[in-house]
């Protein structure tokens, strides 16, 4: 799997140094008990939340400033860029939880794709104002991480697009399409990608 950029920077959370808390709620989100799934999506978007609201907090006491490029500066750069630029307000563990969430869509396994796909809605409500990731971002992300190519198997490339409807189920139960400047913009472009994956498959 390609490298978006972002794993090598200091103080990045991956699966070697992520709590073993937070590996079994990405592992229970693919339980076959709808019931531990849901709870396991809780857990994680509690966690999730809690330590974006700290990142926040040091943020603003350091003064620190992320910069908003458009949307059509954003889609010409190279793909870890774009991945780069989505999380740019996010803290380190909300990087690893967003990038998973989004990739897990793409599982295979039985109840991943309603565990994660739960898991992220819940966590785009949850956040706090204003938010870390918006529906422009989220997007991004689908539009990155489940991209699909032409030398990709049949199975590999189902996997992705039926990834993409479930991200995309999630962004519209999440309520960000729904607020925010720039929405009608986001909501159209989920429209085209929807109309991409209806052609593909």
């Amino acid at each position: 799997m390609a490298s978006d950029g972002l794993a090598g920077q200091a103080g990045a959370v991956n699966a070697l140094n992520a709590s073993q808390g937070t590996l079994q709620s990405f592992w229970d989100l693919a339980s076959l008990e709808e019931g531990k799934r849901l709870q396991a999506a809780q857990c994680l978007v509690k966690d999730l939340i809690e330590d974006q609201k700290k990142h926040d907090h040091g943020k603003k006491d350091a003064h620190v400033a992320e910069e908003d490029l458009p949307t059509s500066h954003v889609q010409k750069l190279p793909k870890p860029k774009q991945v780069e630029h989505a999380l740019r307000r996010c803290s380190p563990l909300m990087v690893y939880g967003m990038r998973r969430l989004v990739r897990g869509l793409s599982s295979g396994r039985q109840g991943a794709r309603q565990g994660f796909s739960t898991a992220l809605a819940l966590l785009l409500a949850g956040q706090s104002q204003p938010a870390a990731v918006d529906g422009q971002d989220v997007m991004t992300l689908l539009d990155t991480c489940l991209e699909t190519t032409r030398s990709m198997k049949g199975g590999e490339a189902r996997d992705l697009l039926l990834g993409r409807l479930f991200g995309y189920g999630a962004l519209v139960r999440s309520g960000l399409l729904t607020s925010g400047s720039g929405m009608q913009q986001v909501q159209q472009q989920m429209l085209r990608r929807l109309l991409e994956v209806a052609a593909k498959k």
